[in-house]
């Protein structure tokens, strides 16, 4: 995946894969992406992304998708959720195995990871956006992190990893999935807005992300699912369509159909 935000460098990494490809008789895909079309925010560019993983996904007709998500990457997911206002599903963070997505490195730490490969003398490439403060998660990384192993637990990313698991364990209250009739149809939810809005605030709200994070593949903040709602109540149109991150809203009178749009 190309973003091409990174000049010589992303050239270099694309083809580091494709000798990788190459050497081991893989196939090799790439997408290559204007920079002067796409915007730098992490929202859209993962969005972008995983358009392009479910396309080759089709075309291999693979089983699945493997993505290289460790230890460190769930206990900065587990806190970037948590300072954006996510509630016990949100907090669950990433799963080993989500829909066509595995990833089986969540339990083996970077350093781990580092370690294995220079024992192997295996070379890698290293994306020095990873340390731009501009982007949340890098702050969380190389500041909040290291704040709280250094004064507080040293064992800080084990603990949050490991909480993140534990949430995901849990079970989850089915009654509120159920509040509200949903027709699913080719990648959308239709459902009666009338009947959302008629349910408590707290529950309203749970509602909501689920519906939303079941179009997205991906959690929700309650922040993100309380805007919508407000576009919801106050638009006065009988008919209107907003879109966001990968996401399309179309509300035609006591009807919201939520669809999931190709941002490529």
């Amino acid at each position: 995946m190309n973003y091409n935000l990174r000049g010589k460098e992303s050239t270099g990494d694309r083809d580091f894969v494709k000798h990788l490809a190459t050497k081991h008789s893989l196939p090799f895909h790439v997408l290559n992406v204007s920079k002067t079309k796409v915007k730098k925010d992490e929202a859209t560019l993962r969005a972008l992304r995983y358009a392009f993983f479910s396309k080759v996904l089709r075309k291999e007709k693979a089983d699945a998708v493997v993505l290289g998500h460790h230890r460190d990457d769930q206990a900065e997911t587990f806190l970037l959720r948590l300072l954006r206002g996510s509630g016990a599903v949100g907090l669950r963070a990433m799963q080993p195995k989500r829909d066509h997505y595995i990833r089986p490195f969540l339990f083996v730490t970077r350093a781990e990871i580092y370690t294995y490969l220079k024992s192997k003398k295996v070379s890698f490439r290293t994306d020095s956006s990873n340390t731009d403060s501009r982007y949340l998660r890098n702050k969380i990384r190389h500041e909040l992190i290291p704040l709280l192993a250094k004064e507080y637990q040293p064992q800080i990313v084990n603990i949050l990893a490991d909480t993140a698991t534990r949430l995901s364990e849990a079970p989850v209250d089915t009654a509120t999935l159920h509040s509200v009739a949903l027709i699913e149809n080719k990648g959308s939810l239709t459902f009666s807005l009338e009947q959302l809005l008629s349910l408590p605030s707290n529950t309203r709200t749970a509602l909501l992300r689920h519906i939303l994070s079941t179009i997205l593949l991906n959690p929700v903040s309650n922040n993100l699912s309380r805007e919508i709602e407000k576009v919801l109540k106050g638009t006065k149109n009988k008919v209107s369509e907003i879109s966001f991150r990968g996401l399309k809203i179309t509300k035609k009178g006591g009807t919201v159909t939520l669809q999931k749009i190709s941002l490529d």
